[in-house]
């Protein structure tokens, strides 16, 4: 499993899988894949260097997606850009969220060969909904799966993903996503074949399909495109049978050609995605802030001015206090004196704190996780200073 959404001031926040295609072939025109979803990070650098999970609309007013692309991380920092092909060119439309529906069984399954191990990690039950704000005019939306294909099966996986693994050189820049669109061609294998190939238990799981190139040296899935669909043509129409969730990173094969690759099984998820009334994760209506005199022995509140998408069925608080890392590298540091990060303070989940004596001089966070049915999601507070008290 490779991150997706990534972390807050070194707090680390959830991610999981994420997965693309290397020897893929170009789907320069949208018009081939009209529900092709691409999900990005906000910002001003370019969409291909933002791009982090794929998706597909599967009706006007919905997005699947993989569970592990935005479980735990904040909706409204995702852009949901629909009919990106080429994301140099036409960055497609984006389309307002309303919010997100996290699979309540979806869970990641560490390696039995090296269990400590995130990126080797796989995962089941791997679908998640994002509901958007209103319908998309003139949507082509995917049809969903109502039975699993057969193996041996041909499929088509969809991914703007990078095309061949992160150079183990640090001096390296990361890859980019590729600007076009790809498409792989893959046969469904059996639920044995995947578990063996795969090395993990996920691989046999109900709600896991796997499907791999015929050829030895065909395409396989590689980091930057989990969430985008695996599609069959049944009766003339493109059907999303699967969702990209894991592929060789779990077996230290990431991008390697002809390595098996496997997917949600929507069919087999399908009452759980087609739910006509989805409850959404919690979503803070603002930042969460840290609200209250700024000194020692004061009283201070990590606040949320109310909430949108789903309400909140539960409510944990933590407090966490700054750290300077002299030891990592001056090109890495975030502050003059070293690399600032943050450990929890123990004891404090409470959604105050007075701030004691050893928080003089020290800088300061808050979180609150959320949860429901929908999901759990963790937001941050920008980090305050405590000023030294004399």
């Amino acid at each position: 499993m490779l991150g997706s959404l990534g972390a807050a001031v070194a707090v680390v926040l959830s991610a999981a899988p994420a997965q693309a295609i290397t020897g893929g072939t170009p789907v320069p025109d949208a018009a081939d894949a009209p529900w092709m979803v691409t999900l990005a990070r906000p910002g001003d650098e370019p969409l291909a260097q933002r791009t982090f999970c794929g998706g597909a609309l599967i009706a006007p007013d919905r997005v699947l997606t993989a569970a592990h692309c935005v479980a735990e991380g904040d909706p409204r920092r995702v852009e949901v850009h629909l009919g990106a092909s080429v994301l140099s060119r036409d960055p497609g439309r984006i389309l307002p969220i309303a919010g997100v529906a996290v699979h309540p069984e979806y869970k990641q399954v560490p390696s039995p060969a090296d269990p400590t191990s995130f990126t080797k990690s796989s995962a089941v039950a791997d679908v998640a909904i994002i509901g958007l704000a209103e319908p998309v005019p003139g949507a082509e939306p995917l049809a969903v799966a109502d039975e699993t294909p057969s193996p041996g099966a041909t499929l088509t996986a969809y991914g703007h993903g990078i095309t061949a693994a992160p150079s183990t050189d640090p001096a390296m820049p990361p890859p980019s996503s590729s600007d076009e669109l790809l498409r792989a061609d893959l046969d469904l294998i059996s639920a044995q074949d995947c578990a063996s190939r795969l090395h993990t238990p996920s691989g046999s799981d109900e709600t896991v399909v796997c499907a791999q190139a015929p050829q030895p040296d065909g395409p396989a899935i590689c980091p930057g495109d989990s969430g985008g669909p695996l599609v069959e043509i049944a009766d003339g129409r493109a059907v999303v049978v699967g969702v990209t969730s894991f592929s060789g990173e779990v077996t230290d094969q990431m991008c390697a050609a002809g390595t098996a690759a496997a997917f949600a099984d929507v069919a087999g998820l399908r009452d759980w995605i087609t739910q006509p009334h989805p409850v959404f994760e919690p979503s803070p209506a603002e930042d969460v802030t840290v609200t209250g005199k700024l000194a020692v022995g004061s009283t201070i509140t990590c606040a949320t001015p109310g909430w949108e998408g789903g309400e909140p069925a539960t409510l944990e608080y933590s407090w966490s206090r700054g750290e300077i890392d002299t030891t990592t590298p001056k090109e890495a540091w975030n502050t003059p004196t070293g690399f600032l990060f943050f450990v929890p303070i123990d004891g404090q989940t409470a959604p105050t704190l007075t701030v004691p004596a050893d928080l003089s001089g020290r800088d300061v966070l808050c979180s609150i996780e959320a949860g429901n049915a929908g999901g759990s999601v963790s937001y941050y507070s920008d980090s305050v200073s405590i000023p030294e008290h004399s």
